[in-house]
């Protein structure tokens, strides 16, 4: 992850699986990825604490390409 204003680049270690380059803020603590093993075939949606607080948790089963309606 990396922070523009300080630009600090902090990797998401409780991830470790090659996500794809598509995550998706869920709120200012957690992003919505799809870890690249799941792509294509079996799409799921995970949500990832982004200071490592929390393992990675599944949060929508054949879902991809996140998008959050705020």
């Amino acid at each position: 992850m990396l922070d523009l204003p300080t630009m600090t680049d902090t990797p998401l270690v409780a991830e470790t699986r090659s996500v794809d380059d598509q995550v998706e803020w869920l709120d200012e603590r957690h992003i919505l990825y799809t870890p690249m093993i799941d792509a294509p075939t079996g799409e799921n949606v995970w949500v990832l604490a982004t200071d490592g607080s929390e393992p990675p948790r599944l949060l929508l089963s054949l879902a991809y390409s996140p998008v959050v309606i705020r």
